[in-house]
């Protein structure tokens, strides 16, 4: 069975053929990015859907959905770097960093939530699964990930590289599952986000993981109270930044740009473009 569900992208430009020559190692071709999203839409709709579901959706849940909806309108950002040439994913799954505590000594600790397939959930079913993965996560209830942690502690540091490399070529390169091994299936997926936010951040930039084969990482800074023009006219308002770093190896400035619009739009105005809300009878 393989790792992931692949199909060989051959339509390719001539930057991009040249961009695979150009760069060989994920983190010489990075490339970042910043938006700045109005949220007063944004965290209106948030209270009223937890209010009518009773379930806690929060901003990350529905950054994560806004970034599905960009994958779907540009499929050929949605890929990973296989074999010398770009290979398309067939599923748009994304992983979110969780920051957690770990031990008696309760250090700070990463670890990841995947969830598989997000264009195909709806919001309650993306928040419903989102919440109960980073629940497990800080219990220490995933077990491919404590299988994972557990090796890591066992070995040097000195071999953590070379280690990370046999993975990354076994999971990706020839492309084979490995929770047999106690390996995550897709651990990564489609793009990484991270909510800086949560942690009082206005803004920050994720560094690309060379093994995970991922080609988009995106942080979320916390939202801020700012000035912004309504017309003719300045008014307080509520502005959040989020920060992308790319592969330019499979993305340039135009998928960039189509993406962030994408996102742009769910966010500002997601009562048109995210999930319609249930009648507060419906929810009772």
């Amino acid at each position: 069975m393989a790792n992931l569900k692949l199909k060989k992208h051959t339509n390719l430009s001539t930057f991009r053929r040249m961009a695979l020559g150009t760069w060989r190692n994920s983190h010489d071709p990075t490339v970042y990015g910043t938006i700045s999203v109005r949220m007063e839409s944004a965290l209106s709709y948030i209270e009223e859907f937890r209010a009518r579901t009773g379930k806690h959706l929060t901003i990350t849940t529905l950054v994560g959905k806004a970034v599905a909806r960009a994958f779907e309108s540009m499929p050929d950002a949605n890929a990973i770097l296989r074999l010398g040439g770009i290979y398309l994913r067939e599923e748009i799954n994304l992983s979110f960093l969780v920051l957690m505590r770990e031990g008696a000594s309760e250090k700070l600790d990463l670890g990841l939530a995947s969830v598989r397939d997000v264009d195909k959930k709806s919001l309650e079913e993306l928040t419903d699964e989102l919440n109960k993965d980073v629940g497990e996560v800080r219990a220490g209830e995933r077990r491919d990930l404590e299988q994972t942690k557990g090796l890591f502690r066992m070995i040097p540091t000195w071999l953590a590289p070379t280690l990370l490399d046999v993975l990354g070529f076994l999971a990706y390169t020839a492309n084979l599952d490995m929770t047999g091994a106690g390996i995550p299936k897709d651990p990564f997926g489609s793009a990484t986000i991270s909510n800086l936010g949560t942690l009082g951040l206005e803004s920050g930039m994720a560094a690309l993981v060379p093994y995970s084969r991922c080609p988009m990482a995106i942080t979320v800074g916390a939202v801020r109270d700012e000035a912004v023009v309504k017309g003719n006219k300045v008014v307080p308002g509520k502005v959040m930044r989020i920060f992308t770093s790319l592969d330019h190896r499979i993305m340039d400035g135009s998928h960039a740009a189509i993406m962030a619009g994408i996102v742009r739009a769910c966010l500002e105005d997601p009562y048109t473009h995210f999930d319609a809300l249930p009648t507060l009878q419906a929810a009772e």
